[in-house]
């Protein structure tokens, strides 16, 4: 994975957003994941077009913080929800 990485949101998924939060249900494995409100961001900026670095300068210009501030907890986040298989490269 690298910044021009472009992440997918997995098709046997289904997600809901609930407040400022968001809950994932992977269907092949039955399992619920929930996103905290920054996660839930970075979860609906992946839309299988965006880029890592896209997404981190999106979410750069909507909290007013530096990339390189924000790259390592998107990049984080990420692996995460790859480990999860919920979304891939």
């Amino acid at each position: 994975m690298n910044l021009k990485s472009i992440p997918k949101k997995r098709k046997d998924i289904e997600s809901e957003k609930i407040d400022d939060e968001t809950i994932i249900l992977l269907l092949e494995t039955g399992k619920f994941y929930n996103l905290n409100s920054s996660g839930s961001i970075v979860w609906n900026l992946i839309n299988g077009k965006r880029n890592i670095e896209e997404i981190i300068v999106s979410m750069s210009k909507k909290f007013s913080v530096g990339k390189k501030a924000l790259e390592k907890d998107v990049i984080e986040m990420l692996n995460k929800l790859e480990k999860n298989k919920l979304i891939e490269f």
